[in-house]
């Protein structure tokens, strides 16, 4: 059979059609995934509902027992953020809300209090409910109201638990689902099973201790709330409420003070002693560093002889936000031992020297070299950077492609390290991702911060521009009122007397200006034979021109006055007498109060005098 070209090229594209569009019709056929399925759930689970979980309130239980209610809250809120879509608000900030609004964290609210929780914390729903103690019987009763409507929305009825299923929260669990279901939470058989199966140990452990920490913390106990919160992140230091709880709680006692409990130095010493080793132990076993580590091999000297190489990478060791918190025992620590000698402390966390072992592995995943790097007596303060090298690398094993391994920490191996959270493991660029993520949702607020600081400072600039500008017309204004009292002596010539002092004040009724209101006393001895005293009392009003860079001036006015005048003769008597006087005067006033001036005095009839004179005055602002 022949075939020509024309045909061949139809029938090929004919074919390449038809494939075409089945696979499109296979394609269509085919579900959409719009979102990654939850294996806990089907359907939407709730999404873009926000969920408050509040403390159940607790009626006939002991002291001990206070415990149960954060353990069944922190038991909810665990239920519903795994088993479902819904946003549930965080129970440290729900605390800081109640704090806030200076409501009870003892969950024991009347219906209008939750609706009102649910408003202040922006959730759709609120989770509440109780449990009671009759005789040895414990009745644990939930349910969900509708924070909009009010509707109730969930109930879990009053049901009989044991004490044990309360502490191993089967009982929570299994109420967690049955509540999920209630809000339309369609929930997998896969899910069912877990809720209904018995929780892992160190789960039960961590929320048995979490709770006891915040029973005991809210009793005053804060030595024994340490020690439950050190214990519960020793479970499971991945769950962060346990130790975000540690170090709240570590800011409060840096003071010395372990609270109401404490009542005498012994009890004091052993509750201290009892925090100490609780930290000591966790700290030995969750290092408060993170190791970094570059994948980035550096290659050093060839020795041609033994066709060996030398590869280096990069490692550091940086001291975690834990060392905040051990600073804070520190600081309690020294203040309540005060001078006594107790012979335990927190002066060293061991170990006292963490040693990294890194394999590097070629594309055969072939162990090319090895090579450990002892940090001893590592910074609590600062990142300790050091240079790992591998020696006599063989030149034939190095591929193009080499992995770098990190095998153990402290022989611990790196995986059980990093999970057990013994101690943090990360690559130089995961670092450098994670520091640039934080810069950046930082940014915008640091940004506002620089403008706001910039705004302050603008702020302040002005204030003080204008504070200077007043202080300068202030002090203008001052410099150009004269307002004094003072005292002046001087001489005179011409005519009598020879010897003058004058009392005088200044009143100043606006600027540049003064009314000079004063008395002259006068002395003097004519012609060897008469004494001569005078009084003169006078008034002027005058002009005032202030010196630019002081608070001195010049001044001139005039005025008038009555001299008074006694003439004592030694043979005939005294002869008192008395004219009036027109005054012409000026003169300096210096910052330092001393002012020197000269007057001219006549009556227009038998004489003219004149005055010279030095004083000082005080001056009025």
């Amino acid at each position: 059979m022949i075939i020509n070209k024309n045909t061949y090229l139809h029938t090929r594209k004919s074919i390449l059609a038809l494939t075409c569009f089945m696979a499109l019709i296979l394609f269509m056929t085919l579900p959409y995934p719009c979102r990654a399925q939850s294996p806990y759930w089907t359907g939407e689970g709730g999404r873009g509902t926000r969920v408050t979980v509040s403390e159940p309130a607790g009626k006939g239980l002991s002291t001990q027992e206070l415990s149960l209610l954060p353990l069944i809250q922190s038991t909810l809120i665990g239920s519903f953020q795994r088993f479902s879509a819904m946003t549930v608000f965080d129970r440290q900030n729900l605390e800081n809300v109640l704090k806030e609004q200076r409501l009870s964290m003892s969950g024991d609210f009347s219906d209008i209090n939750y609706i009102r929780i649910g408003q202040l914390t922006n959730a759709s729903l609120v989770v509440f409910g109780s449990i009671n103690k009759i005789s040895n019987n414990y009745m644990l009763e939930l349910a969900v109201t509708d924070v909009e409507t009010g509707e109730r929305r969930a109930s879990y009825p009053p049901r009989q638990v044991s004490l044990l299923a309360l502490e191993n929260l089967s009982a929570i669990r299994e109420a967690s689902a049955d509540l999920l279901g209630q809000l339309g939470i369609n929930l997998t058989a896969n899910a069912l099973q877990e809720l209904r199966r018995a929780e892992d140990t160190a789960r039960i452990q961590y929320e048995n201790n979490l709770a006891r920490g915040i029973a005991a913390q809210r009793q005053g106990t804060v030595v024994e709330a340490l020690s439950y919160y050190f214990q519960a992140a020793s479970f499971n230091p991945s769950l962060g409420e346990a130790l975000n709880r540690v170090s709240t709680v570590s800011v409060g006692i840096s003071s010395g003070n372990l609270g109401q409990a404490v009542r005498n130095r012994l009890q004091e010493h052993d509750e201290w002693r009892t925090v100490v080793q609780a930290a000591s132990e966790f700290y030995k076993n969750h290092l408060p560093y993170e190791f970094i580590y570059s994948t980035d091999i550096k290659r050093g000297r060839i020795d041609f002889e033994r066709r060996t190489t030398e590869l280096s990478i990069e490692i550091s060791l940086l001291p975690t936000d834990a060392w905040k918190t051990i600073n804070d025992l520190r600081q309690g620590l020294s203040k309540a031992r005060g001078n006594d000698n107790w012979n335990f402390s927190l002066s060293s966390i061991e170990p006292r020297q963490i040693t990294v072992s890194i394999q590097i592995i070629n594309e055969n995943n072939t162990v090319i070299a090895t090579a450990s790097y002892p940090f001893r007596n590592p910074n609590e303060k600062e990142r300790t950077n050091a240079t790992l090298n591998f020696s006599n690398v063989r030149a034939d094993t190095i591929t193009d492609q080499l992995t770098v391994r990190v095998v153990s920490i402290n022989e611990l191996p790196a995986q059980r390290a990093g999970e057990t959270g013994y101690i943090q493991i990360t690559t130089l660029s995961d670092y450098n991702t994670r520091i640039a993520r934080i810069r950046a949702a930082e940014e915008p607020a640091r940004i506002a911060r620089e403008a706001r600081e910039r705004e302050a400072r603008e702020t302040e600039a002005k204030r003080q521009r204008e504070e200077a500008a007043w202080e300068k017309t202030e002090r203008r204004r001052i410099a150009s009122r004269l307002n004094s009292l003072g005292v002046s002596i001087g001489t005179t010539f011409m005519a009598a007397p020879s010897f003058v002092v004058t009392v005088r004040g200044t009143i100043a009724p606006g600027r540049g200006s003064f009314f000079d209101l004063g008395m002259d006393f006068g002395f003097g001895i004519i012609n060897n034979d008469v004494d001569y005293f005078s009084l003169y009392p006078y008034a002027r009003y005058a002009f005032f021109v202030p010196f630019a860079l002081s608070a001195g001036g010049w001044y001139a006015g005039a005025g008038a006055g009555l001299m008074i005048q006694t003439f004592t003769f030694f043979d005939s008597g005294k002869i008192t007498g008395t004219v009036f006087a027109v005054d012409v005067s000026t003169g300096f006033v210096f910052r330092s109060g001393i002012n020197i001036s000269y007057t001219l005095q006549t009556d227009f009839t038998y004489a003219t005098n004149h005055k010279f004179s030095l004083g000082y005055a005080y001056r009025f602002k």
